[in-house]
């Protein structure tokens, strides 16, 4: 199942044209992930490269549900390199966004209606003047055809 939506996923944003797409707490990164988290006031996020690169951004104390979900994920098959980047209260989440951000540059999918200002200014600060498109128009698109075990879970429902 998730290893299909990662492909999906990779060959709608090299359609688009994207260099990446950043999926914050929600909806979405649950249906990518299986991850569930709310937003607060520290920052999380799954940064997602074109080119088969994943990197879960949190704070240190959240970490480890990261570094679990992408073992995880590569046992179901997902063929993705997942990277972990963490920070510290006392460093704040700009070193990190640097870390995974900065010399990226290009055409980024964000969630409109989920991803602050908070998200969109770290990245700003890393990565400089960047493009931006709705990442919710890409993830409609996967998320409109069911797959088995959405197929499933409706059926049990």
């Amino acid at each position: 199942m998730n290893k299909e939506r990662w492909n999906k996923l990779l060959e709608e944003m090299k359609a688009d044209g994207l260099d990446g797409l950043v999926l914050v707490p929600g909806p979405n990164l649950y249906y990518m992930t299986g991850l569930r988290m709310g937003l607060s006031e520290r920052p999380s996020l799954c940064a997602i490269e074109a080119f088969g690169a994943a990197t879960f951004l949190m704070p240190g104390f959240e970490i480890t549900k990261g570094e679990n979900l992408a073992a995880t994920l590569l046992d179901q098959g997902v063929e993705m390199e997942f990277r972990m980047e963490s920070f510290s209260d006392e460093e704040g989440p700009g070193p990190a966004f640097a870390r995974v951000f900065q010399g990226k540059g290009g055409t980024w999918g964000l969630e409109y209606t989920s991803a602050r200002m908070l998200e969109y200014s770290l990245m700003k600060k890393a990565m400089g003047d960047f493009a931006f498109v709705d990442a919710g128009t890409i993830m409609k698109k996967l998320r409109m055809i069911k797959d088995q075990s959405e197929i499933r879970a409706m059926e049990t429902a």
